[in-house]
């Protein structure tokens, strides 16, 4: 009895076998070709054929290896349509579902940002911030969490001796050049605000040990981390600001700022260096070499976060010339181009000064 039945049962597991090896060779690259397909149409700007294909396939695969990046991409495109409650959702979906998915940590982050956006109160934003730390202490995400908390604390209303120990732990402990370099800069900018508080709140109470720490810690980014472009960028933008705003030296600032912007022309950030160039071209009454110059700042960074800004001040500089048709002009162009951004009120405001009062503003 027990040989007759030996061969069959050989025979079954055998064929078992071979159905699920069939199942898995035909099953993995559909699995494959749906995600590639996700993918093009995401590269290719069809983004509502890209939600639909990564939604079919976390239907179809929701234990695939790939499933977190899936969901983390719905949350990304939720993001992109400005659904923010949607997103936060689906970046939950990817905590909640791949807690051990090198994207959970990275979905928690960009959850905390949200309702940093939100408003959220400072005990809240760094409660979160301490149960990311506490659940993912040795991932990349963890340092940025430190530094956001140490941002916190740097923010209204500062303790800026905490701000500033927070920030040298972290520098202490990172084997990360960026964050090392950022908070090198944070701390700089700790201390010039603490001098500058201190004199508001009890003057002649200031240290100017303080001041003097800041401004050459900023000048000293260059010479610590000369590989981190966008961090001599910032570091050094601030110190001629410094120099532009509160020591009245311009003459420095104009050099620091062409040093700036002729070493690292198309590193992130150093638009705000060009900026403050056109500024200093108005300052010396050439308005026309101001909007030049910010043209070709939008022309070099077009997606840079200080667009919205940058078009608004042309318009204000030909506002300023009395050239009130093309002050309109740029402030629609405002309008249109940034509808959500913050210099489209200002902009819209700006009309309507120049249509209740035409003959307001401009050269006398």
């Amino acid at each position: 009895m027990t040989r007759k039945l030996a061969l069959p049962l050989t025979v079954l597991v055998l064929a078992l076998c071979t159905l699920t090896l069939a199942y898995a060779v035909d099953t993995v690259p559909a699995a494959s070709e749906l995600r590639k397909s996700a993918c093009l149409a995401l590269r290719g700007g069809d983004s509502k054929q890209a939600e639909q294909l990564f939604s079919q396939f976390l239907l179809a695969y929701p234990d695939s290896k790939e499933a977190a990046f899936a969901q983390l991409t719905l949350a990304n495109l939720a993001l992109r349509g400005k659904d923010t409650k949607d997103a936060e959702t689906k970046l939950q979906a990817v905590v909640d579902k791949y807690p051990s998915s090198p994207l959970a940590p990275k979905a928690m982050l960009s959850i905390i940002y949200l309702h940093t956006r939100a408003k959220a109160d400072r005990p809240s934003l760094i409660a979160q911030y301490e149960n990311l730390l506490a659940k993912y202490p040795d991932r990349p995400q963890a340092d940025d969490a430190r530094f956001r908390i140490a941002k916190l604390w740097q923010a209204g209303p500062p303790d800026l001796d905490k701000a500033i120990r927070l920030f040298s732990e972290l520098k202490s402990s990172t084997k990360n050049a960026r964050w090392q370099a950022e908070c090198m800069i944070e701390i700089a900018l700790s201390h010039i605000q603490r001098y500058y508080r201190t004199m508001d709140k009890n003057p002649g109470k200031e240290n100017p040990e303080d001041f003097k720490t800041g401004l050459q810690m900023l000048a000293d980014v260059r010479l610590q981390f000369p590989g981190r472009a966008v961090s001599i960028c910032r570091a050094e933008t601030r110190l001629a600001r410094y120099y532009m705003e509160r020591l009245g030296d311009q003459s420095k600032a104009e050099k620091m700022l062409n040093t700036v912007a002729s070493e690292h022309p198309k590193t992130p950030g150093v638009e705000e260096a060009k900026y403050h160039l056109a500024a200093i071209t108005k300052s010396k009454g050439d308005l026309d070499g101001c909007i030049s110059q910010c043209r070709q700042i939008l022309k070099d960074h077009p997606k840079s976060g200080w667009c919205d800004y940058i078009l608004y001040y042309i318009g204000s500089v030909y506002y300023e010339k009395g050239d009130r048709t093309a002050a309109t002009d740029t402030f629609k162009q405002v309008i249109v181009q940034y509808p959500n951004g913050l210099w489209a009120n200002v902009a819209v405001d700006m009309i309507g000064k120049m249509v209740a009062d035409p003959k307001e503003g401009g050269e006398k």
